[in-house]
């Protein structure tokens, strides 16, 4: 059995494109070493008295905020430390990773062309389709790659969008109650390999969860900035990537859908589209 860590990036209304990311994990083989690794980090680079219950948010390390606020304290090459740390991670356990994108604008263009939904309603919308793009990659993969598993989605808990999500697992479980049949993802519905109902948690519950944050942040970084401070960590992930930006592959290499290999890494560029 597997399991899907998922988490977004970019659900601010400033932000244009919402990411959401995570990895995928043997629940035998990679899970318990995963937890290792990053409890194993907090104790390398959090002082020992704020270790208990530390929350690896990668937006904070990123941006000197909230703990990391004093720069003196943790200047940029300090903080690049955990983030180094972190992206290190898939490569040295061998953990795939998975991500989903949209464009503000076009759900704005499919969904709400008269204005009537409320801004709330339409950041829940944009997070929800996010979420359900990276849930069916997950699916593809698990049918391609992992023949003989079954994966569980676990995502970063989010009130607003949690009761949209289970809606959208459910149609997927269920394609024929949809009103306007999903004719691009038609081969992998229902959902076959993902079972149960999404399984909802704070990362203080789920350290796996913080990893799935540092690959949604850095992804969506990569789509805005892809300079050499974010080629540092972004880079890192990459070979580990079930599929990439189009950005990150020759015209050539785009092929008509995601393709992954066996064994995973390096991985032969998939492309992601939107």
């Amino acid at each position: 059995m597997r399991f899907a860590f998922l988490d977004e990036g970019g659900i601010s209304r400033d932000e244009s494109r919402i990411v959401v990311g995570g990895v995928i994990v043997h629940g035998d083989e990679q899970l318990i070493p995963l937890e290792s690794r990053l409890e194993a980090i907090v104790h390398k680079h959090i002082p020992q008295e704020d270790q208990d219950g530390f929350v690896l948010h990668v937006k904070d390390i990123w941006g000197g905020g909230k703990y990391f606020k004093d720069r003196n304290k943790w200047p940029i090459e300090r903080r690049a430390a955990i983030l180094d740390d972190l992206v290190a991670i898939p490569g040295q356990l061998e953990i795939p990773v998975i991500f989903n994108w949209v464009e503000r604008s076009n759900v704005a263009s499919r969904h709400n062309v008269d204005g009537k939904m409320s801004q709330r309603d339409f950041d829940v919308s944009c997070h929800a389709i996010a979420f359900a793009g990276c849930m069916l990659r997950v699916e593809e993969f698990m049918r391609r790659v992992w023949v003989d598993e079954v994966a569980q989605i676990v995502a970063e808990d989010n009130p607003e969008a949690r009761k949209t999500i289970k809606g959208v697992v459910d149609l997927f479980k269920n394609p024929s109650r949809m009103l306007t049949p999903l004719v691009a993802h038609a081969d992998v519905l229902p959902l076959q390999r993902i079972r149960g109902s999404v399984q909802f948690a704070d990362k203080t519950e789920s350290r796996a969860l913080q990893l799935a944050d540092a690959c949604a942040f850095l992804i969506r970084r990569r789509f805005y900035k892809h300079d050499e401070i974010i080629a540092r960590f972004y880079d890192k992930l990459k070979p580990w990537m079930l599929l990439v930006p189009r950005e990150d592959a020759p015209p050539e290499e785009w092929p008509e859908m995601p393709r992954a290999t066996w064994p995973y890494g390096p991985i032969d560029f998939g492309v992601a589209k939107s």
